[in-house]
């Protein structure tokens, strides 16, 4: 079974297993409900059998009992076509081409926002410390930060193809058979029932529908045994025995949803890197395949991109000269054709905005800077102002 708590400070040194689960038991729910398990710091372990004293602890009865009251008062949802309470529209990628997104309606976003809550603050639903996406206080940066401390010089970077809409109901279910204290309330019949009928609420032909409040707290969840398996496995590869040419390895791993991004110091056998995360998930019965269009292994004196970003030669984060070229080149575009009379439509302008808010996070100075100038080129004195202004009007 796997375990993952919060760690709020650093812990001491040695704690004992039941300290762990104690430590577990006895947190408080985060003032914002809906950011419990998005704690930057958490830590998981891995127990064939739990003391006996934390299964006394772990009231499952009155989680049962949450998830049957839930489905209850959702009721008319439940026998209800659900496809009919979603909106269908597609959001440009920042890489390019449409990502589809299904927007549930004011009804159905409650519920799953109160079921999202609920498995939050009484079933300590967390994330594994490698994940990054959807997590409160993390960033895209951030994690491309983790590999740029280990001054890692070689990465690896795999895309998992239709990570949400492969996402099934069945394969949730299995792995948190595997997760406490979703595991425990599973025991019974009656548990995995009402659970399973909760849940069902959340998906959409079949599978995970991105624009939903449940959907990424649910992948970063059932991701835990495997980020934790995976995780040791790389770890393993520390002690020189443990690779083919007897040069331990110190590798970093993060994954942003579908993005897993792995790097280390020295060189290594990427295929077999690619193998174990093959092997982990024909293990879990995963049913995620790696899209090996977007796999790319390399040095970071390459075309080192992580995210959209690039760690360069210099082990610098940076959005790449070629991007810099580009947004000031887009800035004056728009800036010439509003002058002329000529306004974005809206798509273009939300694409814009998103792509400005990401690289400020990335090179704030530069981009400040670069809006400064372009502005100044063109008499403007807030380029950012105009573009929420002509948001608001489209």
């Amino acid at each position: 079974m796997y375990i993952t708590t919060r760690i709020r400070e650093k812990p001491p040194k040695q704690l004992s297993f039941e300290d762990i689960f104690m430590m577990m038991l006895e947190q408080k729910p985060d003032p914002v409900v809906s950011e419990c398990h998005r704690a930057p710091y958490t830590k998981t372990w891995f127990a064939r059998e739990l003391p006996n004293r934390i299964l006394v602890g772990c009231h499952v009865t009155d989680m049962i009992e949450k998830l049957k009251e839930f489905n209850q008062r959702y009721k008319d949802l439940h026998d209800s076509d659900l496809a009919g309470h979603y909106r269908k529209f597609f959001i440009p990628k920042k890489t390019g081409g449409l990502r589809e997104i299904n927007e549930p309606d004011e009804k159905l976003m409650a519920c799953l926002r109160e079921l999202r809550d609920m498995l939050v603050q009484d079933f300590y639903a967390m994330h594994h410390a490698a994940a990054y996406a959807y997590v409160a206080g993390r960033c895209t940066k951030d994690a491309v930060a983790v590999h740029q401390r280990n001054e890692s010089r070689w990465f690896l970077s795999i895309d998992l193809s239709k990570f949400f809409p492969s996402t099934t109901l069945d394969f949730v279910m299995n792995m948190l058979s595997r997760i406490y204290p979703f595991a425990l309330v599973m025991q019974s019949r009656e548990g995995r029932e009402e659970l399973e009928k909760a849940l069902s609420l959340g998906f959409l032909s079949g599978g995970l529908p991105m624009g939903t409040p449940l959907s990424p707290m649910l992948t970063n969840l059932i991701m835990i045994p495997f980020d934790y398996e995976f995780s040791r496995y790389l770890r393993s590869r520390y002690k020189p025995e443990n690779n083919a040419d007897n040069k331990g390895r110190m590798f970093v791993y993060t994954r942003y949803a579908d993005d897993m991004d792995i790097s280390c110091r020295v060189g290594f056998d990427y295929n077999e890197v690619i193998e174990k995360i093959k092997g982990i998930f024909d293990y879990f019965g995963a049913p995620y395949k790696i899209n090996e269009k977007k796999t790319h292994y390399g040095s970071r004196w390459g075309k080192n991109w992580i995210l959209g970003v690039m760690l360069n030669g210099q082990n610098e984060i940076t959005i790449g000269y070629k991007n810099k070229r580009k947004l000031r080149a887009t800035l004056s575009n728009y800036i010439a054709d509003r002058n002329a009379g000529r306004k974005w439509p809206l798509d273009q302008l939300q694409w814009m905005s998103g792509l400005l808010s990401y690289y400020k996070m990335v090179n704030a100075d530069y981009i400040a800077a670069t809006i400064s100038s372009v502005g100044a080129k063109y008499g403007v004195a807030d380029i950012e102002k105009l573009i929420k202004t002509d948001l608001y009007s489209a």
